[in-house]
């Protein structure tokens, strides 16, 4: 009898134990599934921000430009408020109010496009007086070369 409750407790034990085993390895499956899914997810955001930088067109600067979409949004948007701005000032025109101060904002894709051009104007500024420089100098060697020196005057044969 003895014997029997020693299998049985014995029997238990190993039974208990199965069970932690078990259980300690579906807890471990449970936080592999959970890191699993978190690591899917970062993974499918980065590869659509890959996505989203791939179909992004860049400019001769390598600067990202909006996408078409976004820039006729915004071509759109620049024309409303131009269109705004043309309105109230022909209200206070009509009301004979001079008063009254119209300012338009630029979208943010304007503004960057007026830098552009500024930019680029400099550049070109910078490059004609550049080309402005050489040429002067190139006039005055010119000059020095055409006009006799005393040093000319003297290496020059006499004819007399």
């Amino acid at each position: 009898m003895l014997l029997l409750l020693l299998l049985l407790l014995l029997l238990l034990l190993l039974l208990l134990l199965l069970l932690l085993l078990l259980l300690q390895n579906t807890l471990d499956d449970a936080v592999y599934r959970q890191l699993q899914q978190k690591w899917q997810v970062l993974t499918n955001t980065l590869d659509g921000e890959q996505q989203q930088l791939k179909l992004q067109p860049c400019s001769r600067g390598s600067l990202p430009l909006l996408p078409r979409r976004q820039q006729q949004d915004a071509a759109a948007a620049a024309a409303a408020a131009a269109a705004a701005a043309a309105e109230a000032e022909a209200e206070a025109a009509a009301e004979g109010n001079d008063d009254d101060i119209v300012e338009v904002m630029e979208s943010p894709v304007n503004s960057e496009l007026t830098t552009n051009k500024r930019q680029q104007q400099q550049q070109q500024q910078q490059q004609q007086e550049e080309q402005q420089q050489q040429q002067q100098q190139q006039q005055q060697q010119q000059q020095q070369q055409q006009q006799p020196g005393l040093l000319q005057f003297f290496k020059k044969p006499r004819l007399d």
